[in-house]
């Protein structure tokens, strides 16, 4: 039987003979699109007319097309499956996951439950002490 593990809900089991090739194959592509992540965009409603190869988006509310039964869900190209035609695959987010959005340039999160923005604010001085004096520590601050 085949299964998926708990955090991007990629093949981490099956036994011979089950898809495991076909679902493998699908496992790498997904890595590739899920670490390091970025989209193209999250407010595009309608699938790009010549997408390129991984190209990513985080489908919409009022998405139209081959993406409207896939809101809020992760949309990547792909050409290289061998047995069919390119085609879109979608992956269902999980909580903690955060991409970089291209056309808007900020970073959103799923909290669960949607996408919310988020931003990383980089500081080499402690954001209590006041002086305004670099310490040589860099703080990291999630707002």
């Amino acid at each position: 039987m085949l299964t998926t593990g708990p955090n991007l809900g990629l093949l981490d089991n099956g036994a011979f003979g089950e898809r495991v090739y076909h679902e493998t194959l699908r496992l790498y592509r997904a890595l590739d699109g899920l670490v390091q992540a970025h989209v193209k965009s999250m407010s595009a409603s309608s699938p790009p007319v010549s997408p390129q190869e991984g190209d990513s988006y985080i489908v919409p509310a009022g998405a139209t097309g081959d993406w409207a039964a896939s809101v809020g869900k992760v949309a990547r190209w792909t050409a290289r499956d061998a047995v069919v035609e390119p085609k879109w695959e979608y992956f269902s987010p999980h909580a903690g996951w955060e991409f970089s959005v291209d056309d808007l340039d900020i970073n959103v999160r799923f909290d669960g439950t949607t996408w919310v923005g988020c931003s990383f604010v980089v500081s080499d001085a402690a954001p209590d002490d006041g002086d305004g004096r670099p310490d040589g520590t860099i703080y990291f601050q999630v707002t």
